[in-house]
């Protein structure tokens, strides 16, 4: 298990199955030729569960995962069972089984250019875990891997937290496809983006910061005007103890192209976030500013002034947040 000092970089970290790793072609068939070697040791024609069963599962701990899946008759013997999969997976990855999701592989390339320090955290076991690396060849990106298998002193709450203190709450974001994921990172106060595409429901996603449904996606969202803006008024909606509800009360700039650029910036951002808005609304700004109550008591203002890409007048955001009560 590797370790690292403070970082000056920031950090990119990453859960595995579900999110880089699209394990589905190696989990099920290991689980049910997993289960029917557990049977036979067991001596007793049992029942293997199915797919959409097991798939509901997948992310948790092992300690937690086999035991989930047998009766409770035999729960006291699941680490048996956990060798019977494990040994399943580890000759489905040698076969070539398994793959990594779409544009996996350029974009942890391009992350990397971009000066981010890479970092994997699972809940797989080690042996998994490694097979995965050097199959997939991604083992070559990540400067800090930490996989929790059996380990019970410890939680992907407690790693994050631990990297987080490392690299600086602010210059670390998680990326997963579950619910546990999502709530890892919120625990410690550090901004997650979920992948649709993985094990988890869209509707278990919801509290992530951004939901992209491509992995490539997660470049724009790092790179988006918009979303320092969002993280800024986030920030001080947190601080001051705001509800969670923005306004956006208009969008100028000399250059009508780089407007409509970051209108579909902002409109891009709410959709990560499950929300819709009128790009129109946006670049016409007369027609937003119109909806402004001439007094801004209970609110706060805040203004954005954003260099665009062709250093000509910028982008200049105006944004209402409704202010605590009372």
């Amino acid at each position: 298990m590797s370790s690292s000092l403070k970082t000056k970089k920031p950090v990119a970290a990453f859960d595995l199955d579900g999110t880089l790793f699209n394990s589905m072609s190696v989990s099920y068939d290991a689980i049910r030729l997993g289960f029917e070697n557990f049977w036979k040791a067991m001596g007793v024609d049992g029942e293997i569960p199915d797919w959409s069963t097991a798939r509901k599962l997948i992310g948790l701990p092992s300690h937690e995962f086999y035991p989930a899946l047998l009766p409770d008759e035999y729960k006291d013997r699941s680490e048996i069972l956990h060798r019977h999969v494990s040994e399943m997976e580890r000759l489905h990855l040698a076969e070539g089984r398994g793959r990594t999701f779409h544009g996996v592989h350029t974009t942890l390339e391009t992350l990397i250019k971009m000066g981010y320090e890479l970092r994997c955290l699972s809940n797989a076991s080690w042996h998994y875990f490694d097979s995965i690396m050097k199959e997939c060849r991604l083992g070559q990106f990540f400067a800090v891997s930490e996989w929790l298998g059996e380990d019970l002193t410890r939680s992907k709450p407690d790693v994050l937290a631990k990297w987080a203190r490392q690299a600086g709450k602010d210059n670390i974001f998680y990326v997963g496809d579950r619910l546990g994921d999502v709530r890892a990172a919120h625990a410690v106060g550090i901004e997650v983006v979920a992948v649709s595409y993985g094990y988890g429901d869209k509707e278990e996603l919801q509290e992530a910061d951004a939901v992209i449904d491509q992995f490539p996606t997660l470049l724009r969202v790092l790179t988006s005007r918009a979303r320092r803006v969002f993280k800024s008024a986030s920030g001080i909606v947190d601080s001051r103890g705001c509800r969670k509800e923005i306004f956006y009360s208009g969008i100028t700039g000399s250059d009508i192209s780089e407007r409509e650029k970051f209108a579909d910036e902002i409109a891009h951002e709410l959709y990560l976030r499950g929300k819709t808005a009128s790009v129109a609304g946006f670049r016409e700004v007369s027609t937003v500013r119109e909806r402004i109550p001439e007094t801004h008591s209970g609110h706060i203002v805040l203004i954005y002034d954003l260099p665009d890409d062709t250093e000509s007048a910028g982008i200049h955001v105006d944004m209402i947040i409704e202010s605590p009560e009372g």
